[in-house]
């Protein structure tokens, strides 16, 4: 009874710190319905895929963005002259934000009287604006949504982001949705591309999508996972779940109790 009494206070211990469940994405298998997964995450106080890839987004370095600031010489011939081939090409490899965007949109405007095609500039120039006219301005996204599109940073529904207002330059976007993996495209695509799911198998045999990088994580499913029957038979397993999960937080804790309790206790996980 005094090693049922440890691991149960080690358990307790486990889930009754917030910082663990705060640090934890919990990942949805294909079984999930996102009704069920927003309740269970938000309640339960684990960061959402939604949120994680929104922030994966937001923290995204821009480069090419970072060497023309730092390269900013309005004196220089050659700097001015190049200056509206490198913001197309910036907005077309790099998603920038909105303040970045703004930025270069300033840059031309210094620029404009000295470039040497004044035609192509003001046209550059026309079209910033244009697309710029529909962004959102609300800073308070709604992230608890079941897909979503990212553009300039910037969170628009899936039926909002159809409405965008199109251009000739090819913008990147990335299409999230909460249970697969965030797709990569630009304004020129026709279509969004095919979605691979976030995580494969279910229970024992889970595992995460490797095109996908979480570091601490655990999988959610509508199944129920338990191993109360032939339990010897599936203990051999556990070391392998460990190894093979190492982001499960509570892993260790839960698999070590379930195996000195098995003989005397029916065992059940519910994800």
């Amino acid at each position: 009874m005094s090693a049922f009494v440890l691991i149960l206070s080690l358990i307790i211990t486990v889930l009754s710190t917030n910082t663990v469940f705060a640090e934890t994405i919990l990942v949805p298998d294909s079984s999930v319905s996102f009704e069920d997964y927003s309740a269970k995450c938000r309640i339960e106080g684990y960061t959402c895929t939604q949120k994680f890839f929104y922030d994966e987004q937001l923290q995204k370095p821009t480069p090419q963005f970072d060497a023309l600031i730092d390269s900013i010489d309005l004196s220089d011939k050659n700097f001015v002259l190049t200056l509206p081939k490198n913001v197309q090409n910036i907005l077309q490899k790099e998603m920038v934000s909105i303040e970045q965007l703004e930025m270069m949109m300033r840059l031309l405007e210094q620029t404009h009287d000295q470039s040497k095609d004044l035609k192509a500039v003001k046209q550059l120039m026309d079209e910033l604006k244009y697309v710029q006219s529909s962004l959102p301005t609300d800073k308070n996204f709604n992230l608890n949504q079941e897909k979503f599109v990212i553009f300039f940073k910037k969170v628009f529904t899936a039926e909002a982001f159809k409405q965008v207002k199109k251009s000739y330059l090819n913008l990147p976007y990335t299409d999230v949705s909460f249970n697969s993996i965030p797709v990569f495209s630009a304004t020129k695509g026709k279509s969004f591309a095919a979605r691979e799911n976030l995580v494969t198998g279910v229970c024992e045999n889970a595992a995460i999508n490797g095109n996908v990088n979480l570091s601490q994580w655990k999988v959610m499913s509508e199944k129920s996972c338990g191993w109360s029957e032939g339990f010897n038979k599936s203990t051999s397993g556990i070391t392998s779940t460990i190894k093979e999960n190492k982001g499960w937080f509570i892993t260790g804790a839960v698999l070590i109790g379930a195996a000195i309790l098995a003989s005397q206790y029916e065992v059940k996980f519910q994800f």
